[in-house]
């Protein structure tokens, strides 16, 4: 693919700290190690380096950032930008170099979308809707879920941490994603997921780690649990997790019906919690699986990486 711009530029959430990052540092940080995997030049800056940027060369680049570190973004008109959740007003200057970008929800397509690309629940929008302004599509807008922060050549037999588990298996369940309340709340399915586990004397460990740390600690779980709250079920939100899970190795067990659609239903799921610890564990134990495992991870491989995602905004931007 020719390139566009002659760098890419990653604005906020710089990723320091896993325990006390924004969950934005994550994707952040998968931008940043996907484009220079493509061959791009990338910088990664945030408000407090502005001042010390006095000989930087903004012309002719492509800026990626979220609304909450957004304050100091230099606005160039010969730009280009991919925004999500930003307040449109200070962009007005260079509207058609802006596109919006937004996860999917099952509510875009009541929308004037065209298909990107299905499998990948990948949709755009090319003109404003402002039916939702909470909702960040007040501009030509793209609909896609995350991804895996592994990139496709970090998939491999020996990553396939399913297949060299050595000696036994720690009795816990990890979750390294977000546990949160609020109106896209997940605590109370997480209360369900710890009490299910408790029951079958498994440990639940809640641990923020830098992605590089993830893989390990899902391998040494003994399910690998991509549950969501009522709010991300409902509107057919598809959770970063499940790819990772999946690209880690490990079955990714799901109380969404839209995520177990999405994988042509072959992931362990149910509605319910207990009832899906169950199944999990019930297809753990089972070494007729494993062809199916490998099918899923290799459907991760080929459609839900970051390339995949840039791929999508590159064709619309």
């Amino acid at each position: 693919m020719s390139k566009q711009f002659k760098k890419v530029i990653i604005w906020g959430h710089k990723l320091f700290d896993a325990r006390t990052a924004n969950t934005f540092a994550f994707i952040h940080d998968s931008w940043f190690r996907t484009f220079k995997h493509m061959g791009y030049e990338v910088a990664w800056l945030d408000n407090s380096d502005k001042i010390n940027l006095n000989n930087f060369d903004f012309e002719n680049c492509l800026f990626l950032t979220e609304g909450q570190v957004d304050q100091q973004i230099p606005i160039v008109a010969s730009s280009k930008y991919i925004i999500h959740n930003c307040n449109i007003e200070k962009y007005k200057p260079i509207l058609p170099n802006v596109l919006n970008l937004q996860v999917y929800t099952h509510d875009c397509l009541s929308r004037k979308v065209e298909v990107i690309d299905e499998e990948q629940l990948c949709y755009y929008q090319a003109e404003p809707d402002y039916s939702r302004p909470d909702h960040g599509c007040d501009n030509r807008t793209i609909y896609q879920p995350w991804a895996t922060n592994l990139l496709p050549n970090e998939f491999s037999a020996e990553n396939n941490h399913s297949t060299r588990r050595k000696g036994p298996v720690i009795p816990n369940i990890f979750w390294v994603g977000s546990i949160m309340g609020g109106p896209h709340r997940n605590d109370d399915k997480i209360q369900e997921l710890i009490e299910a586990a408790k029951e079958k004397n498994i440990r639940f460990v809640h641990a923020k780690l830098q992605n590089d740390m993830q893989p390990e600690a899902i391998a040494s779980s003994w399910i690998s649990p991509a549950i969501q709250g009522q709010w991300q079920v409902e509107k057919g939100y598809v959770p970063c997790r499940v790819f990772k899970n999946l690209s880690y190795g490990r079955m990714a067990a799901t109380n969404s019906e839209t995520v177990y659609n999405l994988f042509d239903k072959k992931l362990v799921y149910d509605p319910n919690i207990k009832t899906l610890v169950q199944k999990a564990f019930d297809w753990e134990i089972n070494p007729e699986n494993k062809k199916t495992l490998d099918e899923l991870i290799e459907k991760v491989r080929t459609k839900h990486t970051f390339v995949n995602r840039i791929e999508n905004m590159l064709k619309v931007l």
